[in-house]
């Protein structure tokens, strides 16, 4: 009998050292995740001003949109989880790891008509030249 208990106490020490073993499994990303994100990189798409805005104005600003009216999350706090989530999940980083590895957002009209117009002014100079 205590044979019998010293083997069943070494196979489940061995079973135990086999699970350590083994990796952990890749964490799944969820279908809400996946429509936050989704919903966010939208709103920077359509509004390049979202861009630069928090994960809140973000939700503020698509709670108004016809688009999204009932796929968002009730709460502005439960919206910020997720889309926290699926850009760990998806970009391997969060929104300051993104910002501090050089992302730049889309740019909007305004900073590209800026650009044009410092271009414009750079080649008058060298023709005045």
């Amino acid at each position: 009998m205590i044979s019998r208990l010293v083997e069943l106490e070494t196979a489940e020490a061995e079973r135990k050292r086999e699970r350590e073993r083994q990796p952990p499994a890749p964490p799944k990303l969820n279908p809400h995740h996946q429509i936050a994100y989704d919903a966010a990189a939208w709103a920077i798409l359509h509004n390049p001003v979202m861009a630069h805005a928090t994960d809140l104005q973000v939700y503020e600003w698509l709670h108004t949109r016809p688009e999204y009216h009932g796929q968002l999350p009730p709460t502005a706090v439960a919206f910020c989880r997720y889309l926290r989530t699926a850009r760990r999940l998806i970009d391997q980083c969060g929104k300051r790891e993104r910002r501090r590895k050089g992302w730049k957002p889309p740019e909007t009209s305004d900073q590209a008509e800026q650009r044009q117009d410092q271009g414009n002014g750079q080649q008058e100079e060298g023709d005045a030249a």
